[in-house]
């Protein structure tokens, strides 16, 4: 029975302790967006649509960014009618540039233009850019 009652206490102080005074809430998204917002990093991403029609369109696609987010290369790999298609944003995706390899062509997205989707998936090429936005939205 004591080791049953020392159990009991110990498992009541460890929880005690967790609800002590913790980080605030801007604490914590501030420190969500530095996690976020790397100084450099690379990533190859792999991302399934669902058309409303039910087709799934899978789309490979590789990334660069430097400066916590401020510059951002998206590189289509798959599939093929996009392939080597690149999206360019600066400023915190306020300046968007896409080069078309068909056309051989570069040309820059107007403003609003940032609140479109990307392929068609669920993602803004807004949300693709950083900056204080995650602590500004939430």
């Amino acid at each position: 029975m004591p080791k049953k009652i020392m159990l009991g206490f110990s498992i009541l102080i460890l929880v005690s302790g967790m609800y002590g005074e913790g980080p605030t809430g801007d604490e914590i998204i501030r420190k969500v967006n530095d996690l976020i917002n790397v100084e450099t990093a690379y990533s190859r991403s792999k991302m399934t649509i669902t058309t409303t029609s039910g087709q799934e369109r899978t789309f490979i696609s590789e990334s660069w960014t430097k400066d916590r987010g401020e510059k951002n290369l998206v590189r289509y790999l798959e599939p093929a009618r996009v392939k080597d298609q690149a999206v360019l944003m600066l400023n915190n995706a306020d300046d968007i540039w896409m080069f078309f390899p068909r056309t051989q062509r570069v040309r820059k997205l107007a403003t609003h233009a940032k609140k479109q989707k990307m392929q068609g998936s669920d993602f803004s090429y807004e949300d693709m850019g950083s900056g204080e936005t995650f602590i500004n939205d939430f």
